[in-house]
C-alpha cells in the first residue's frame, strides 16, 4: 500500500499569514479614501462652552452642515430647515440612566429662496428653557440676503446665543454640554425627506 499524504501544518500557517498580510495592506490602502469621505461629512466643530458664574455660554459651528444637494434645493426655491439642541447635562445617577438636564435651548433655522426678489429669506427661532413652548422664552430673528455664504453662516454658525442659566443646586455639579443638530439633507426617491443627526459633547470646567 502507498504511503498516505499528510498535509504540512507549516504550509497552512504560511497561507494564513499571507492572507492576514494581504488584508492588512488592503486596510492601509483603503484608509486614505475613508478619511477623505469622513472629512466631507457634517460634524459639530468647533464646540466651545464656558461657565461664568451661574451662566453657561455656548458657541458652535456645524462644519459641512449644508451639503451640495441641500444648497441646490435652496436655490431651486424649496425650503430647508435645521434644528439644533443644546443641553447642559449632569452626571448619571445610575449607569445607562438618562442624565438630568439642567438647562436647554433649541434653535430652529430655515432658508427659502424668493425667485421674485432673487433673495434668500432666513428665519431663526431660539427657544430657551423647558420643552413646553408655553414656558420657554422664544427669540425670533429674520434676515434677507442675496449671498449664499450668508445663508451658510445663518444655518450652521452660532456664535451669539442666549446664556444658559443654572439653578443654585447645579452650580457646583459636574456638568457637560451636548449639542445635537438635525439637518435636512436629501430626498429619498425624490419624495421622502431624509435627515441626518450629528452630535458632540464637551465637559465644563468647575
Amino acid at each position: 500500500m502507498g504511503r498516505k499524504h499528510v498535509p504540512s501544518r507549516g504550509g497552512g500557517r504560511g497561507v494564513t499569514r499571507s492572507l492576514a498580510a494581504g488584508l492588512l495592506l488592503l486596510c492601509f490602502a483603503a484608509a486614505p479614501t475613508n478619511a477623505a469621505k469622513r472629512a466631507d461629512e457634517p460634524r459639530i466643530d468647533p464646540l466651545d462652552a464656558r461657565r461664568v458664574g451661574d451662566r453657561i455660554d455656548v458657541q458652535f459651528h456645524v462644519a459641512n452642515g449644508l451639503a451640495p444637494d441641500t444648497l441646490e434645493r435652496i436655490r431651486s426655491g424649496l425650503p430647508v430647515a435645521h434644528r439644533h439642541r443644546v443641553e447642559v447635562l449632569g452626571r448619571r445617577a445610575v449607569p445607562l440612566w438618562p442624565a438630568k438636564v439642567h438647562a436647554r435651548l433649541r434653535i430652529d433655522t430655515s432658508a427659502v429662496y424668493d425667485s421674485l426678489t432673487r433673495r434668500f429669506d432666513l428665519k431663526r427661532s431660539i427657544h430657551v428653557g423647558p420643552r413646553k413652548k408655553s414656558k420657554a422664552t422664544v427669540v425670533e430673528e429674520r434676515h434677507s440676503t442675496d449671498s449664499i455664504e450668508e445663508v451658510r453662516a445663518w444655518m450652521t454658525e452660532f456664535d451669539v446665543l442666549p446664556a444658559l442659566e443654572l439653578s443654585e443646586a447645579a452650580q457646583e455639579a459636574r456638568l457637560r454640554v451636548r449639542v445635537e443638530s438635525t439637518l435636512g439633507r436629501r430626498f429619498v426617491l425624490y419624495m421622502f425627506p431624509a435627515r441626518l443627526t450629528v452630535s458632540a459633547e464637551r465637559k465644563l470646567e468647575p
